[in-house]
């Protein structure tokens, strides 16, 4: 826990300071910041070692959201939490942030070293830290600053999986007196299938899935990615169709939220 709260915060205070160089504000100016993690339980969370750090200067009364224990979905529902609350807040700022220290996870315990769970785990993860400035346009602003992506509130969608809930799970690890990562060689074929389904649900909301000229998907594992290209109708296999999620995949890892 305490690797975990040292570099999680290293990592936040880092990507904060470059997101709101990238969107032209400064920290001083954000009034919303939703933190997701799984790697490490801290309390109180992230978000209050965030506005703890003089060199960002967020102010103390900014809103805070700790998402934790939700994984690889935190991010997402990060993205979502700071969102809504933009949503509410037309013309104020909110910035949505991951961080995961996996590293500070990793277990070496006599017997659970040589299982191919712990094998494929500690190989797989890696650590990673992202941050986003969200913003919604009041009305009659006629020149709202660039963005790189809209997100209309109407097009946010979600799935629980209740079936998979063993696939990706946390055990204690009796020989170290820490938390273990397990993981089902069922969960990638569990993500196309939660996939599949969530297409045909946007479909049916008439949101333009079938429209995109560019998917961006969580790097998972190798088997996840063969099974989101599937279930996604995207065209050859995941090096030529998601090359820049692969790619991040060899460089960092699967990075959780």
């Amino acid at each position: 826990n305490a690797k975990h709260l040292r570099w999680a915060t290293k990592l936040l205070v880092e990507a904060i300071r470059k997101a709101c160089a990238d969107a032209g504000i400064s920290p001083s100016q954000v009034g919303h910041v939703t933190v997701a993690s799984s790697t490490g339980y801290l309390l109180p969370g992230l978000t209050a070692y965030v506005v703890k750090d003089e060199t960002l200067g967020i102010p103390k009364t900014v809103a805070r959201e700790d998402v934790i224990g939700m994984g690889c979905h935190a991010g997402m529902n990060s993205l979502k939490s700071a969102a809504s609350w933009a949503c509410a807040n037309p013309g104020k700022y909110a910035i949505s942030c991951g961080v995961e220290i996996a590293s500070a996870q990793y277990v070496w315990g006599k017997d659970t070293r040589k299982q191919l769970n712990t094998v494929i785990v500690n190989s797989l993860f890696g650590d990673g830290c992202f941050c986003s400035v969200l913003r919604t346009s009041p009305e009659g602003e006629s020149q709202p600053p660039p963005a790189y992506i809209d997100m209309p509130p109407n097009w946010w969608m979600q799935l629980c999986d209740t079936d998979a809930l063993e696939d990706m799970i946390y055990n204690v690890e009796a020989s170290e007196d820490k938390y273990r990562f397990d993981l089902s060689e069922l969960a990638p074929y569990h993500v196309g299938l939660g996939l599949f389904t969530m297409m045909q649900h946007a479909l049916q909301s008439e949101i333009p899935v079938h429209l995109a000229k560019h998917v961006v998907t969580h790097t998972g594992g190798k088997t996840v990615l063969d099974c989101s290209a599937v279930a996604l109708g995207l065209e050859g296999v995941p090096a030529q169709s998601l090359p820049y999620t692969v790619q991040a995949l060899r460089d960092y890892g699967n990075q959780s939220s």
